[in-house]
């Protein structure tokens, strides 16, 4: 079982944070002398349970890059699963945002659109993500440059 690890952006003062834990309540418990205060300034985020080929703990918010899950199921498939694909598969470099979403942990690309559920089953994909930054400490990485 994963350990259930949260960290939290400052609002008010624009750092992230991490908690040493929170209540349901609406409190969480302090970074620093461990008194209790409410999360309303926070916006709290979760450890996926996974890390990135560093090391580096993916959680909810961060914004990864590595090769396209498309590109490497089917190359998966072509090399193991599906013989009939016949052509050759271009890995293609890109950033995903980290999103809770529908129970479970999901990788959105630049479009915004859904791509692939992030869990143990996909842990030869996770090997290849590189945390590079979070939406909040790095919203430049989202800009998309438009043609």
């Amino acid at each position: 079982m994963r350990k259930i690890e949260f960290r939290a952006w400052d609002r008010k003062n624009e750092v992230m944070v991490y908690p040493k834990g929170i209540l349901f309540d609406g409190r969480i418990v302090n970074f620093n002398c461990g008194m209790l205060e409410s999360y309303e300034g926070y916006e709290l985020m979760q450890y996926t349970g996974l890390k990135d080929k560093n090391g580096t703990p993916i959680y909810e918010g961060d914004i990864v890059t590595g090769q396209s899950f498309e590109t490497s199921m089917l190359n998966h498939w072509k090399t193991g699963l599906l013989k009939h694909l016949d052509y050759e598969v271009e890995y293609v470099p890109e950033m995903y945002v980290i999103k809770y979403h529908e129970a479970s942990f999901k990788t959105f690309n630049s479009k915004g659109r859904w791509v692939a559920v992030l869990n143990h089953h996909v842990s030869s994909m996770v090997d290849d993500l590189q945390v590079i930054g979070n939406i909040f400490e790095n919203p430049e990485l989202l800009e998309v440059e438009e043609s």
